[in-house]
């Protein structure tokens, strides 16, 4: 395994549980921070093949819709499930993590493009790709990136995320997970909460 291959997957499950485990009470500004960062190696490792890896943005903006609202049903059901079964708390501390207004929402667009071009660009499509790894390997490294909350449901919900995130950019691309990323976020924090 080359050893640029090795830094890609362990970067980011590194950095997300530092900011998990020590930076929780500000995790959407830590997040994007840390996003432009990875998107940044990303993008040097990515090179020429970062283009491919985005996707044709004309035919992203259905796919990106589509994931989103798929996003959201199946954090609805994890909701509805969460609080069958006694773990509804654990959705209302990530809420209560998250404060509103117009820069928390333009620190997720960052962290959503910077997440995607990093998890499911550099990792997802070109790492694990190239070490012959299936493209939903990646969804287990960004669960294992979420640990450190000290929230299990929250590395669970991380895992269902990165697996519908992870085949819409295997199938259309970094841009089109991107849009489904970001107006997921926005519906669940902004225009329909769950909590």
């Amino acid at each position: 395994m080359k050893l640029e291959y090795l830094v890609v997957a362990v970067s980011g499950p590194l950095a997300f549980n530092l900011i998990m485990a020590h930076a929780f009470d500000e995790i959407v500004y830590a997040v994007a921070f840390t996003s432009i960062i990875l998107a940044s190696l990303s993008a040097v490792m990515l090179g020429e093949d970062l283009w491919k890896t985005l996707g044709n943005p004309r035919r992203a903006l259905a796919p990106g819709i589509v994931g989103a609202l798929g996003l959201y049903a199946a954090f609805f059901i994890g909701d509805v499930a969460a609080g069958l079964l006694g773990m509804d708390w654990q959705v209302r501390e990530v809420y209560e993590a998250v404060p509103r207004g117009i820069t928390v929402a333009a620190a997720l667009a960052i962290a959503s493009l910077g997440e995607e071009l990093y998890w499911r660009g550099a990792l997802q499509e070109v790492a694990l790709r190239r070490v012959g790894l299936p493209w939903w390997a990646s969804s287990l490294l960004y669960a294992s990136g979420h640990i450190a909350s000290g929230l299990p449901l929250l590395a669970l919900a991380a895992l269902v995320a990165g697996l519908i995130l992870g085949f819409i950019a295997h199938r259309w691309g970094i841009v089109a997970s991107a849009i489904s990323h970001y107006l997921w976020l926005l519906t669940v924090f902004y225009i329909a909460p769950l909590a």
